[in-house]
Parts: C-alpha cells; structure tokens; sequence
C-alpha cells in the first residue's frame, strides 16, 4: 500500500483530496514524521481533508495511512544492497556506480563521516568550498546545511576571491574542500596558501594519500571508478548526503525545527511551484 497504493487511487478522489494525496505521494519519506495537523498545513489542506483522504484510500484511520508509509521505509532498508541488480538489468556502467557506494564502507568512511560532522558542530563558521565539478557538490552542501546552520557560507568559485575570502577565516572555524583526480591547482593551492593558523580542514577527496589531504585535519576518502567513459561521482554525493545527515542528526529535534521553519518561509515567499492547483497526474 503507502505511495504505490495512493498513486493508483489517486484520480479516484475528490480534488481537495487529491492535493493531500499528491503532497504525500511527493513526500513519501516525510508523511512518518508528521502529525496530522503537519501534513495538512505543509499539503496546503485542512486536517478533515487529511482524514477523509485516508479513510478514502481504504485506511482506517491516519495513523494506519501514516503506518504504511513507515512499513514502506523499513522494507527498503531491510533490501540487501545490490544483490537483486544484473548487469543484464542495468549494465556494467551502472553497476560501478552501485560498486562505489557499496566500497564506501570499507575504508572506514562512515566513522570519518560521524568525526567530520562533530567538527562541524564545534565550529564557529563552516565553509565549503570546491572548483570545477566539485563546485557542484561544495554548493549543494552549503545550500543544504544552511537550512541548519546559516552560518556555513560557499566559499567563492574562483581562486583570487577565494583566497582572500580565506583570509578572513579564523581558527575557530571548519572547512570542507572537495578535489578528486585530476586534482585541481587552484583547490591545492588554496589548501596550502589560505588555510589560517589553527582553522580545521575536512578534505573530501579520493586518497588519503591526495595532495588535498595532506594539508587536511580529518579526510574522507572516496574511492574513484571508472565507467566506460567518465568517473563516476554516485560516491561523493553519498558522501555528501551522509554527512549532513550526520551533522542533523547531532541536533536532532532542532536540525528538524530549523529545515520546517526554511521550508514554511520558503513557501510563504511562494519559492516553490504548488501542487494545490496542479495535483500530480497518475
């Protein structure tokens, strides 16, 4: 039942109805952590709505709706990782992508990771920085943790502002620098010339043995892969995810305070498209 289920019914309900429908089938993940009276005001719909939706669907009440969707997680995560993919269902290219993550766990990456997320939090500012591809990943960890912590700032993308930018660190503050082969110069001379006295580095990068990671406090090393034509970088994002899921996770209840409050000012601005008009076509 839970998204799947909810899908299939959905042009069956009532337009109100399916608003709430389309808000849990968009945030399948969420609906275990919300209270009745949550999903209503993030869904744009009233509690009543809530209840009649889950009724509708054949549930007998909320909390059994809601039941459903923390099944559905625990199923997932009882999956064995990879043991179901074939290189006749997703080809060599895809499974060196699964092989990265899965190799994750065999260098001690998630203890670096645990370590990595209690520098943060002892931090006074977080910058995170990256250039080239690794601007990419260095942006999506400052945009995501500042719904947690305002304070984590995106180190500029170009080497003459990020280095002066660097110089107004201090040595209560963190960094987390991103390079992997070919390494950047730029990020390797920023690392050795704009680190101050006493600030920490997180370096996440692909050796331990990488020229970021000798100027580096703490290193999280992600082991490359070649697919047939390019690296992949399935790794770095995990890795990227995971910490600032460990970083929120030291927090707990105020890391989820903080990203409801940037989401609700988030659509008080009206930044994000609506599904109250357009509910989701099945």
């Amino acid at each position: 039942m839970s998204r799947a289920h909810t899908l299939a019914h959905l042009n069956q309900l009532p337009r109100t109805q399916q608003r709430a429908a389309a808000f849990a089938i968009r945030h399948s993940t969420d609906i275990p952590f919300l209270t009745v009276r949550e999903f209503a005001t993030a869904a744009g719909v009233t509690p009543s709505t809530v209840i009649r939706m889950a009724a509708a669907l054949g549930y007998p009440d909320y909390r059994s709706f809601r039941a459903s969707f923390q099944a559905q997680i625990k199923t997932q995560l009882d999956m064995p990782a990879t043991a179901t993919w074939s290189k006749q269902q997703l080809g060599e290219s895809h499974l060196g992508q699964f092989k990265q993550i899965e190799r994750l766990t065999e260098h001690g990456v998630p203890e670096q990771i645990e370590k990595a997320a209690r520098l943060m939090m002892d931090a006074s500012q977080i910058h995170v920085g990256g250039f080239r591809s690794a601007y990419s990943f260095a942006h999506y960890l400052a945009y995501m943790g500042k719904m947690v912590n305002p304070l984590i700032q995106l180190i500029p993308n170009a080497f003459p502002l990020a280095l002066d930018y660097l110089q107004m660190t201090t040595d209560e503050d963190v960094l987390i620098l991103f390079s992997v082969a070919p390494y950047t110069t730029q990020m390797i001379e920023l690392a050795n010339r704009g680190i101050q006295p006493g600030a920490k580095m997180i370096a996440i990068t692909d050796s331990l043995n990488s020229p970021l990671a000798r100027s580096a406090t703490l290193t999280i090393a992600v082991e490359q892969m070649q697919l047939q034509y390019i690296n992949t970088m399935a790794g770095t994002l995990a890795v990227t995810e995971l910490l600032l899921e460990a970083y929120c996770g030291l927090q707990e209840r105020a890391a989820r305070r903080r990203i409801q409050q940037f989401r609700d000012q988030q659509h008080r601005k009206q930044s994000y498209w609506s599904d109250r008009e357009y509910p989701v076509a099945q």
